[in-house]
């Protein structure tokens, strides 16, 4: 199954009090199914990790949408992940752009 990242954009969300911090946000297609709102995180051990949009229940937040096919997940972590590390600098996590595509659209416009 074809998986892609359709844009993502860099954020630099607040700290939560379970020592997560959102980095980016985007949205995937998994084949003809579109993904909006998916979510890179920061760890508080400063690992990565990718979620799926989520909804609140009970004052809870609980994933909207789970992908329960171990491959199709896997690729869509690591297209995920791929995406955002071409966005951003590994030695610094500084954004190098903020947004997918947007050194192709200031190229175009002459900037």
């Amino acid at each position: 199954m074809m998986v892609a990242i359709k844009s993502m954009g860099l954020t630099r969300g607040a700290l939560r009090q379970d020592g997560m911090r959102m980095l980016a946000a985007f949205t995937a297609t998994i084949g003809p199914i579109e993904l909006h709102h998916c979510t890179i995180m920061q760890k508080p051990d400063g690992h990565l990790s990718v979620g799926t949009p989520f909804v609140k229940v009970a004052r809870k937040n609980v994933y909207a949408i789970r992908v329960t096919d171990r491959e199709i997940w896997d690729e869509l972590v690591r297209v995920a992940l791929a995406e955002y590390r071409k966005l951003v600098d590994a030695e610094t996590d500084v954004p190098r752009v903020l947004c997918a595509g947007e050194m192709e659209v200031l190229e175009r416009a002459g900037i």
